[in-house]
């Protein structure tokens, strides 16, 4: 698959895996709770980066959405 930007096709896998912010039911920042781990892949020409979901894609087990930590 080529980079959307510059249709470069070599990426690099970054080492962290990361998660966008959760906002509740009144837009507010959620700190804890439900998440949405992603791992990314960055063209190596123009540095866009993919998102790519953790847990969909099956690197992190799906958690237990309501069990409490």
């Amino acid at each position: 698959m080529p980079c959307p930007v510059c249709g470069n096709r070599n990426f690099t896998l970054l080492d962290h895996l990361v998660q966008p912010v959760t906002l509740g039911a009144d837009k507010g920042l959620m700190l804890g709770g439900i998440g949405y781990p992603q791992f990314m892949l960055l063209c190596t020409s123009c540095s866009y980066t993919f998102f790519f979901n953790a847990v969909a894609s099956g690197i992190l087990p799906a958690g237990d959405p309501e069990k409490k930590a």
